[in-house]
């Protein structure tokens, strides 16, 4: 069982998650790791077209619009259909049907939440891309949406989670409680944080840690800072006796062992 709260209230959702990766931020500063640094600060802000994207980022979507159809002399009106892509090349169907979802986590709850009160949550289709959904039918297309499901954007928000359940799990297990905790790099072995980025960086990306304790004894050298860390001090005290205080000791010793044990002499 985790000992952080930390970690104990975002997996029973007492704790949002804005407010957990704002207190990894701290700890990913502390480590000075660049990497989770930057894993933090994507998902608090939203990633930039120039970001390589987690593969929980890329989900499914679909066009959704409405649209016109002539014919026997009747007019059809058909609101929030899908749109055919029979106009629509492999490759272009393909960038089509996968959206890359760089909104920030506090932009995916948004959304979530207008689904839920069955609002439309999607990018507008441009007027220009009409003309391909149009392509090999006899519609005639007047507004578009590309449309994640919330099931979608669900989905990124508990893998994005989970991940973050993972990464806390395993500083938890280096470090002891991250409560209270300040991490401060310079106090630990180089090598020893070094392996410990580079666990950190493999559950980043999706893969997990071969090795869960990279930090020796999990504590901070010469340090009280931590859960059960203190510094240890030995005492070395020698004793002498005279030989008379020898046999009395050893006849005390043995009246005190024949009354515990009821033995008669």
């Amino acid at each position: 069982m985790a000992k952080s709260k930390l970690i104990r209230d975002i997996i029973s959702d007492n704790s949002s998650l804005i407010q957990v990766f704002e207190r990894l931020l701290i700890i990913a500063m502390e480590l000075e790791d660049e990497n989770l640094q930057k894993w933090v600060k994507q998902e608090l802000n939203g990633y930039s077209a120039d970001d390589n994207l987690p593969d929980y980022r890329i989900v499914g979507r679909k066009a959704v619009g409405n649209y016109q159809i002539v014919g026997g002399g009747f007019l059809q009106t058909y609101k929030n259909h899908v749109l055919p892509t029979l106009g629509f090349d492999d490759e272009t169907r393909k960038a089509l049907e996968n959206a890359q979802v760089r909104d920030s986590i506090s932009e995916l709850i948004e959304a979530v939440n207008l689904m839920k009160k069955g609002k439309q949550v999607g990018q507008p289709i441009p007027p220009e891309w009409f003309s391909l959904f149009e392509k090999g039918t006899n519609i005639c297309v007047t507004s578009g949406t590309l449309v994640c499901s919330e099931f979608s954007y669900n989905n990124i928000l508990q893998r994005t989670k989970t991940r973050l359940i993972e990464v806390l799990t395993l500083l938890e297990k280096n470090f002891g409680n991250l409560d209270e905790i300040d991490i401060d790099s310079r106090n630990y072995d180089e090598k020893e944080i070094d392996a410990l980025k580079a666990a950190v960086s493999q559950v980043l990306n999706g893969n997990h840690a071969s090795n869960t304790y990279y930090i020796s004894n999990s504590k901070i050298k010469n340090s009280n800072i931590g859960e059960d860390n203190k510094n240890e001090k030995s005492f070395t005290t020698e004793l002498s006796y005279h030989s008379e205080n020898k046999d009395k000791s050893k006849s005390k010793i043995g009246s005190i062992l024949k009354k515990i044990f009821k033995v008669r002499g």
